[in-house]
């Protein structure tokens, strides 16, 4: 249905009416609806007009569109963008090509060119958060340096500051966090009052809540991570992984609880690795290991700078099974058993050869089975012999002490 504005005027259809605000504002050829006349539309109740440019309630951009009372009010260098809602982008700067939907959506926003504000609150007071997508109530809400982010979730990425380039999902993600820039952070309450944790990935309800110094880390599972300090560049995989652990940076934590530190006296050091469920080492050990609470070690490399190492830790890195504190390179707490050793020889007489395998000495012949006088073993072997059968040898044999070296 074609609609001819007629000055000062009030032209009515069945259910709804366009009237002329006065002579200045009214519906002219240059401004009216679709004619690319680069004026602005609002609509405040049941009256739709249009503005100058320059002119109107405390407006002063073109090219939008503005639903809602008080929408847009007081807005500058915002063109091209829609204030939808009441109050939304009210007060707003640099605001151009952006989209403010929603109850004071983008309320006194600046600097939030090209962005999108969708949710009562959301954006509003908003510095320096160009280029960014805030959806939900009051996400992003007085958020400062987001440019380039994307805060989806009841407040989420809300008062968050130095968080450009970061993605925060879920209800409080991100909330209040601080320096988390180019961060992704995932889940109810994930990152939300973080500090100093950028270039991190916090994936899981609660995972890295009120976290500090953890940057560059990977904190993955419910809660895994949270209230950790000074855990940066670390791996924390598994429910609770790394919970409350102080100091633990490039540690590697996997499992149910896996190095966590629930009694806050117990917190592990640096460079641990430790896997399994519901273990820890002993607070502030470093540079160690403990796989499933039976094998530990210590020693381990924990050089950080130059080219990953290719090394061994010969003469420093020491392996326990069942004993927490190796005190020699292999340290066993049992039996041990070498059933995959071919006994060809004498039951009870081991040799370590020169190039370090352990096998059973050989008998003289097939036929004849070996005694402690008769073993055949390389030169510069080592032999081991049972208490009972050294002391048979020194009846048997003079010089058994001059030819082999004894374990």
């Amino acid at each position: 249905m074609a609609i001819t504005p007629v000055q000062g005027k009030q032209i009515a259809t069945a259910s709804w009416a366009i009237n002329a605000i006065s002579s200045s504002y009214a519906l002219t050829a240059s401004y009216a609806l679709n004619a690319g006349g680069g004026g602005v539309i609002a609509v405040s109740g049941s009256t739709i007009y249009s503005t100058s440019p320059a002119a109107g309630p405390n407006f002063n951009t073109t090219h939008n569109i503005l639903l809602g009372s008080g929408s847009g009010q007081g807005a500058t260098s915002a063109t091209y963008s829609n204030f939808l809602g009441e109050f939304a982008g009210t007060g707003s700067v640099s605001g151009s090509f952006s989209n403010f939907l929603g109850l004071r959506s983008g309320q006194f926003a600046t600097n939030a060119s090209q962005s999108n504000f969708l949710g009562s609150n959301a954006g509003g007071f908003a510095t320096n958060a160009h280029n960014s997508n805030f959806l939900g109530h009051s996400a992003g809400y007085a958020v400062t340096n987001a440019n380039n982010s994307n805060f989806l979730g009841q407040f989420a990425g809300q008062s968050a500051d130095n968080a450009n380039n970061s993605n925060f999902l879920g209800q409080l993600a991100g909330q209040v966090a601080t320096n988390a820039n180019n961060s992704n952070f995932l889940g109810q309450l994930a990152g939300q009052v973080a500090t100093n944790a950028r270039n991190s990935n916090f994936f899981g309800s609660g995972s890295g809540f009120q976290a500090t110094n953890a940057q560059f880390s990977n904190f993955f599972g419910n809660a895994a991570g949270a209230s950790a300090s000074s855990a940066e560049f670390s791996n924390f995989l598994g429910a609770n992984a790394g919970f409350k652990a102080v100091s633990a940076s490039y540690s590697t934590l996997l499992g149910f609880y896996a190095g966590a530190n629930l009694v806050g006296t117990n917190s592990i050091g640096s460079n641990n690795i430790i896997i399994g469920t519901n273990i820890t080492l002993a607070s502030q050990r470093k540079d160690s290991i403990n796989l499933g609470g039976i094998i530990f070690a210590t020693g381990s490399y924990s050089t950080t700078a130059g080219n990953p190492y290719s090394g061994s830790q010969y003469g420093i890195g020491r392996v326990g099974i069942n004993v927490i504190n190796p005190t020699h390179t292999l340290t066993v707490s049992g039996t041990v058993a070498f059933p995959s050793i071919t006994n060809v020889g004498h039951p009870d007489v081991l040799y370590r050869s020169v190039t370090g395998e352990i096998t059973y000495a050989a008998a003289p012949s097939a036929a004849t089975a070996a005694t402690v006088d008769q073993i055949n073993t390389p030169d510069n072997s080592t032999v081991f012999i049972r208490p009972d059968e050294l002391e048979q040898s020194k009846h048997t044999t003079i010089n058994i002490y001059n030819n082999l070296n004894f374990i």
